[in-house]
């Protein structure tokens, strides 16, 4: 008798191909058969309500095996008043004066 070839109960068989499934669920709006038979090159067989399970558990957790990615802060809005002493005293006279001319 051939014996099973398993992972540990903590992690899935798919755990490594994660990002490829996942891009391929949400990004190439591919269906389970197609990302069935994508894993079946790798050689894993699995059934389509296993695949479709393992997208629920992991469309809003995060990969514990991998660091968490870095929080992008929005830049702070930029202050008017900094703006007008960036400028020279010329370019503010040619920026009223063009102003003007439009009025």
């Amino acid at each position: 008798m051939q014996k099973r070839k398993s992972t540990p109960p903590w992690r899935s068989k798919l755990t490594p191909y994660q990002d490829e499934i996942l891009t391929a669920w949400y990004q190439e709006r591919a269906t389970l058969k197609t990302i069935q038979s994508r894993l079946k090159k790798y050689g894993i067989s699995i059934t389509l309500s296993g695949i479709s399970r393992f997208i629920r558990c992991r469309k809003t957790s995060t990969d514990p095996h991998q660091p968490p990615q870095p929080i992008k802060s929005a830049a702070p809005p930029k202050d008017p008043l900094a703006e007008l002493t960036e400028k020279s005293v010329a370019q503010l006279e040619t920026e009223w004066q063009e102003e003007q001319r439009k009025k």
